[in-house]
């Protein structure tokens, strides 16, 4: 079965999402921009409509390269949102062409068991297939999730690295 997911960045849009019934609530804030870490405040109300919800970790726009301040702010968010109540974290941070497993571990750790998803960072690695198999040695996330489709198109094949199964495909 499909999960029915909703990027959500403020609270009347969490409570229409729960009032919808859908499966999980991705919360961020500053959609225009790709999304970036929403505030504790935000994810406690977003908990509280009841949902599950998945927080975007991420400490800016732009690029998915972060450096040592950044990933100590990174770590700081994901236990942050642990803490708020959420359900997981999405995030994603490359280096040199390739996932950035050193912050994905340290992401993981602080995510202290919640569901972790790698996100559309994944997009930009070059080399998915070479990539993939390192991560998925140790990351055990759920498959990096896709940009939903236009409406004017066939929605798009799975993703080409399921974290989860330690595949690529």
């Amino acid at each position: 079965m499909t999960a029915f997911e909703v990027a959500v960045q403020d609270p009347p849009g969490a409570a229409i999402a729960a009032a919808v019934g859908v499966d999980r609530i991705e919360l961020c804030s500053a959609l225009a921009i790709g999304g970036v870490t929403p505030s504790r405040g935000l994810i406690e109300i977003a908990v509280a409509a009841g949902t599950p919800v998945h927080v975007l970790v991420r400490p800016r726009g732009g690029g998915f390269a972060y450096d040592s301040d950044e990933v100590g702010l990174i770590v700081r968010d994901v236990a942050e949102a642990v803490r708020a109540g959420a359900a997981g974290v999405v995030f994603g941070a490359t280096a040199r062409g390739a996932i950035d497993v050193e912050t994905m571990r340290a992401t993981k750790d602080a995510a202290a068991g919640i569901e972790v998803t790698f996100h559309r960072a994944f997009d930009t690695v070059p080399d998915r297939r070479s990539t993939c198999s390192p991560a998925s040695a140790w990351i055990a996330c759920s498959p990096p999730l896709e940009p939903p489709a236009p409406r004017t198109r066939p929605v798009s094949s799975p993703p080409s690295c399921s974290m989860r199964a330690g595949a690529c495909r």
